[in-house]
């Protein structure tokens, strides 16, 4: 079983034989059929930024878009996909929230189309971008474009992977982290080994951090790569393979190398600015690293920014008092209330879990750690959750075990964890449901401590046979 360590420096070897990924033609707008069906459409940046990188995908009875745009766009890309097809229009998949990104979604429903998005992007499009969306119709440049036009919030939302899939086309829309946002959502196409990666990976220098968490975003690059991506089409910047997934990852490796440096040097925010040195960025993206300012005091606060403690959090209060008398353990009667509503307990547990950002969920495994009495609790609703998803199939009750075990995370016992986690992962690919991206997720270093880490890795990469076995006597824990 391959190590942390082996894995950071293989990492860093890779990065180091890749070829450096040429930057933009800023001046050019150019569409490209990457596969027979799939149209990758290149946005021009410069003198006049027009907004992201597009695609399309013709299945047999309808065209799915990939990111809606600017408003002022939709007209020509329409005119652009009607030269390649006239079937209908009836998706637009928003990878993200943001205005170059989604604004134009209302024009696309005009023409009847549906626009989806991961769930975790819902509370952004009606908080960030209706209200960027309301400052631009009365902005100076851009009133016209989105004057008398309301604001085209996604009707359907999916919570980790929905699949399009025609027997000819094949598109998985998927969620593998926080990165460029919280709500970032990729279109994986596993027949061409193509990967629309919106904002999540770009090329060149278009990375905004102001909604990231750049150490998840750098495990969600890994998960691109496990993916076997030969064809990266970015949110802006060329058409790339997938050195660019390597290049981007690098930056942010790089990037938060560099300003830990100075941390422990004793250095202020502007000291910081001055010393950043990346060389390997100006090749890549055409301007120094240093001059990525927003980016830089981004990571800088995400490296020293104070943090309430756990305690004190009105989520965690809320959680914490509901359920604080909910139990009579000493009377045998009670044992079925008291299940049930310990299940219960741990799902809300689990549901705050995993809307937390890495730092919250640190404080939560750590409050946990010293709650002993609480790890068998949680290896019985593991236990609990595996039973029912063998008679349900329902996504959310993964979820709910995988974010539990990464708070218990065999605190008390490596042994039975494993053998949960290996029910777990067997029950789920028995009702056919694809777990595997799943443990990546819970398994990144946001969501679960760091010596856990190869606990979860141990059970996702069991073969059928190894797994059959574990279950039985957990004789792989040794290897």
């Amino acid at each position: 079983m391959t190590r942390p360590i082996e894995i950071l420096i293989a990492m860093f070897v890779l990065l180091g034989s890749q070829p450096l990924v040429a930057f933009a033609q800023p001046n050019q707008t150019k569409v490209l059929e990457l596969a027979k069906g799939v149209f990758f459409r290149k946005a021009q940046t410069q003198p006049t930024f027009t907004g992201c990188n597009q695609g399309w995908v013709v299945f047999q009875d309808f065209v799915l878009v990939i990111d809606a745009n600017f408003p002022g766009q939709v007209k020509e890309v329409v005119e652009a996909i009607r030269k390649t097809t006239d079937k209908p229009i009836r998706f637009v998949f928003d990878t993200h929230y943001h205005g170059d990104h989604a604004d134009g979604n209302i024009k696309y429903v005009e023409l009847g189309a549906t626009v989806l998005a991961h769930e975790r992007s819902q509370p952004l499009f009606q908080t960030k971008g209706l209200s960027a969306f309301e400052k631009a119709t009365s902005s100076s440049d851009r009133a016209k474009e989105y004057g008398g036009l309301k604001y085209g919030i996604p009707s359907m939302f999916f919570t980790h992977k929905l699949i399009f899939d025609d027997g000819e086309q094949r598109v998985e829309l998927i969620f593998l982290g926080h990165a460029h946002t919280s709500g970032d959502a990729v279109a994986w196409m596993p027949k061409h080994g193509i990967l629309f990666t919106g904002d999540a990976c770009v090329n060149g220098p278009f990375n905004y951090t102001g909604d990231s968490n750049t150490e998840s975003w750098i495990q969600v690059l890994s998960a691109m790569k496990d993916l076997g991506v030969k064809q990266v089409a970015p949110g802006h910047g060329e058409l790339s393979d997938s050195s660019l997934i390597d290049q981007q990852q690098r930056y942010f490796v790089e990037l938060r190398q560099e300003i830990r440096k100075g941390l422990d040097a004793g250095q202020s925010i502007d000291q910081v600015k001055q010393s950043i040195d990346i060389p390997f960025y100006k090749d890549w993206a055409g301007v120094e690293a240093k001059t990525r300012t927003e980016n830089i005091e981004h990571v800088y606060k995400e490296l020293t920014g104070p943090r309430q403690p756990l305690e004190k959090t009105i989520s965690f209060q809320r959680w914490s008092s509901k359920w604080e008398h909910s139990f009579d353990d000493q009377n045998p009667g009670q044992e079925s209330k008291n299940r049930i509503q310990k299940d219960a307990r741990y799902i809300e547990l689990a549901e705050l879990y995993l809307k937390s950002d890495s730092e919250r969920r640190r404080q939560i495994r750590e409050y946990f750690r010293a709650r002993s009495h609480e790890w068998p609790e949680m290896a019985s609703f593991i236990e609990r959750q595996v039973k029912l998803i063998q008679s349900s199939a329902d996504v959310k009750l993964v979820r709910h075990a995988l974010a539990i075990a990464a708070i218990e995370g065999g605190m008390g016992d490596y042994l039975n964890t494993m053998r949960s986690l290996a029910r777990l992962r067997a029950a789920s690919e028995e009702k056919r449901i694809d777990i595997d991206p799943l443990f990546r997720q819970i398994q990144a270093p946001e969501f679960i401590s760091p010596e856990n880490q190869l606990l979860f890795e141990g059970v996702r990469t069991l073969t059928p046979v190894e797994l059959l076995a574990f279950q039985q006597d957990g004789t792989l824990l040794q290897d």
